[in-house]
């Protein structure tokens, strides 16, 4: 549902700050923004984007220090490169500003300890309501013991198969 409103609100926003901007700097102003960051968010996605996503699946890159760096942390840098990079293309003055926003190395770090953190709550929700053990359910502890099974005897074929 919050999606929905989202999908519904964020161009009427959008069509909202380009009419104020537009009436506080100038239409060709404006415009000039919009055609600006457009050209930057393509780019980005020619130079990052494609380069960014084949590299993915090539394992860990080494950093400066000779270290292999966080897969993880590889991923979401290229995919926060990728969505400001969309949102750059897209025409609309609050998505350049989440775009740019995007790019920047603390904010992403940000966003990676915020989302890392959500992601581990709901994996140890799940996990404990997948592993927990009903109310009033026994539980009861027992030792077995594995019996020799006696060979089976050999008995002539029954006649219904070729021997």
């Amino acid at each position: 549902m919050r999606l929905i409103v989202l999908l519904l609100a964020w161009p009427l926003a959008e069509i909202m700050v380009l009419i104020l901007v537009g009436g506080r700097i100038g239409a060709l102003s404006t415009l000039g923004i919009i055609l600006a960051t457009g050209i930057f968010g393509l780019s980005l996605i020619r130079k990052g984007g494609i380069r960014g996503l084949a590299g993915l699946g090539s394992g860990p890159k080494l950093s400066e220090s000779g270290q292999a760096g966080s897969g993880a942390a590889e991923v979401a840098r290229t995919l926060f490169g990728i969505l400001a990079a969309i949102l750059l293309v897209l025409p609309g003055i609050i998505g350049d500003a989440v775009g740019l926003l995007l790019l920047v190395g603390p904010v992403q770090r940000w966003l990676m300890a915020l989302v890392g953190a959500a992601m581990l709550e709901r994996v140890a929700g799940l996990a404990s309501q997948r592993f927990a053990r009903p109310r009033g359910e026994e539980v009861i502890d027992g030792a077995y013991e594995v019996l020799d099974q006696p060979e089976a005897e050999t008995k002539a074929p029954s006649g219904w198969t070729r021997h």
